[in-house]
């Protein structure tokens, strides 16, 4: 057993406490309680997939038809954080017909596909990828399934892409928060949506990497220098602020 120190505990707004779990977190968890930003205020919630395919058996397809829509399993996202459709296991197959009454399966918008169960063993319990825009523009709509959650934008116009978002999901130092929120296998859309998130000016300094080619080893620098404890607040605008620079890219 190893003593870790003193911890404060964040309790405003019912919100979920964020524990330490080694000595070296606690500056960290300090910093991200003092964190007021979380998806919401970028225009972004997070909603289980509709699909608990076992009770439409029945309807799986082994290939594309009428009424037919695209099953996104679980594996359609890897560990590597990128999106390939494929139904590999062996009860899976690729769609799902659509009864009447259920539109409500029918997914449509650009969303960002997040794994909803990881062990704690895994490198990251944060896996994250982006819907591609293709896949979106070749089907009338999609089935996510419920072992997978979705972040989706609520709002007419997202603040900051998706694919800014997916690159905050995938990094180490988010997933170190998550495992100070998490003590379970499940990745609950909860949880997702209490994630403390950098201010809107880091936000698009990250978005400016992201889109301008940066290597993955100096995305990842960037985000761990807003989540330090000794990073110097630059005193960033709210989201609300910075409209206009979001709207150069949708997903």
């Amino acid at each position: 057993m190893e003593d870790i120190g003193i911890a404060y505990l964040n309790a405003a707004n019912g919100s979920p406490w964020l524990l330490p779990r080694s000595r070296g977190q606690t500056g960290l968890v300090d910093h991200f309680n003092l964190m007021p930003h979380r998806l919401a205020d970028y225009g972004f919630a997070v909603s289980t997939g509709q699909l608990v395919w076992n009770r439409h058996k029945e309807q799986l397809r082994a290939t594309y038809g009428r009424n037919c829509y695209p099953i996104i399993w679980a594996e359609a996202v890897s560990t590597a954080g990128t999106f390939h459709f494929q139904a590999a296991r062996r009860t899976h197959l690729p769609y799902l017909k659509i009864e009447p009454d259920q539109e409500f399966l029918i997914n449509q918008e650009p969303c960002i596909l997040v794994q909803r169960t990881t062990a704690k063993e895994q490198k990251r319990r944060l896996i994250a990828a982006v819907i591609p825009n293709s896949f979106i523009i070749e089907y009338p709509g999609f089935i996510v399934e419920n072992h997978l959650n979705m972040v989706h934008l609520f709002g007419r116009k997202p603040w900051v892409a998706l694919r800014t978002i997916a690159a905050l999901f995938n990094s180490s130092t988010l997933d170190q928060a998550f495992r100070c929120i998490n003590g379970s296998v499940a990745v609950s859309a909860y949880e997702l949506n209490s994630l403390p998130l950098p201010d809107a000016t880091q936000m698009h300094i990250l978005q400016d990497a992201v889109f301008g080619g940066k290597s993955s080893a100096e995305v990842e620098r960037i985000i761990a220098s807003f989540y330090s404890p000794t990073h110097e607040r630059n005193g960033g605008t709210a989201p609300g602020h910075s409209r206009q620079q979001a709207r150069r890219v949708a997903a």
